[in-house]
């Protein structure tokens, strides 16, 4: 009988324990996906803002916005960073204001997949003894639950260079200003980097498109997998009894294993701010332009970067096997 009560307990807490969360990142880091996002567009918003006051200071006493020459208008910006939400397009003026004007509308958009798959596996084997004054005899089973779930979320958002320093400062408040070397999507990954050499590689070298050589365009792919796993293998051994059938040895067993993968396409292109969203003064959308066609366009960007990504790894499998 306690045999039998000591085998349904085992066999229960097999069951339950097997039982697989949502796996999100919230589960090993406090962030989920829209905290990556938050993450990785506070990045861009630093680094549009940085670009901003270099750009300015490089014109030092050219007059550049309004009263203010270029170094002014630079240190009028440092000052409070809620003042790019305040910048007044119209007031820039000579060829540093026709710089200005000319990326104003820049888009930056950003495509997250965000995947996670977790297992499972939870058992225990019994070896049970009747002892007997000349030998004994001894048989086992065992019992496991294998369980596995794997979720993927994706979504796409947008933004322009002017949207972004429209955003105020408590946008960012809070968000991670540091690395994070076990789970680096929830951490700094340089990305302000991106409106830089957007920028740079625009100006000293012509960028253009695939479909439109008199569009820049630039994206980057950043993709970042963590794999975690824990084993717990314990043995428990009692003496046998005589003539008594008891459990003289339990193994039960736990396996949890964890994978996350997330990927972050940046993409940088030029616009003449007729097409695409438009924003209010606080850097969130308002409307979106009525041509249909402009509508598909950074859709079909990310399809066309999403094919080379896949390409690309298709020829890395390709020389690894090549390799054996």
């Amino acid at each position: 009988m306690h045999i039998a009560k000591l085998s349904a307990l085992l066999t229960a807490a097999t069951m339950l324990q097997a039982c697989s969360s949502f796996p999100s990142p919230e589960d090993i880091v406090s962030t989920n996906g829209d905290g990556i996002s938050k993450i990785t567009r506070c990045q861009a918003i630093k680094g549009v803002k940085d670009l901003t006051v270099e750009t300015a200071h490089a014109f030092g006493d050219t007059p550049l916005y309004g009263k203010l020459t270029g170094r002014q208008f630079a240190a009028w910006l440092r000052a409070d960073e809620d003042n790019f939400g305040k910048i007044e397009w119209s007031k820039f003026k000579g060829d540093g204001g026709k710089t200005f004007n000319f990326y104003r509308p820049t888009i930056v958009a950003y495509d997250f997949t965000i995947e996670a798959a977790e297992g499972n596996t939870v058992g225990v084997d019994l070896t049970l003894v009747r002892a007997f004054s000349k030998g004994a005899n001894a048989f086992g089973f065992g019992v496991n639950n294998e369980r596995s779930r794997a979720v993927k979320d994706h979504w796409t958002e947008n933004d322009t260079f002017a949207s972004l320093l429209s955003r105020r400062a408590s946008f960012c408040r809070n968000v991670p200003e540091t690395a994070n070397m076990f789970f680096p999507a929830t951490g700094l990954t340089r990305i302000e980097e991106l409106p830089r050499r957007f920028t740079f590689r625009n100006q000293a070298r012509n960028l253009s498109s695939k479909d439109d050589p008199k569009i820049g365009l630039v994206d980057t792919t950043i993709t970042f997998k963590t794999k975690s796993g824990a084993k717990v293998n314990p043995v428990f051994t009692l003496p046998a009894a005589q003539s008594n059938l008891i459990a003289t040895e339990i193994k039960p067993s736990l396996n949890v294993s964890r994978e996350d993968n997330h990927t972050i396409i940046i993409l940088i292109k030029q616009s003449d701010g007729t097409s695409g969203p438009r924003f209010d003064r606080y850097g969130r959308i308002t409307a979106m332009s009525a041509a249909e066609e402009r509508k598909r366009d950074l859709e079909d960007d990310f399809d066309r970067i999403r094919s080379r990504n896949a390409e690309d790894a298709i020829k890395q499998i390709g020389t690894t096997l090549s390799g054996f």
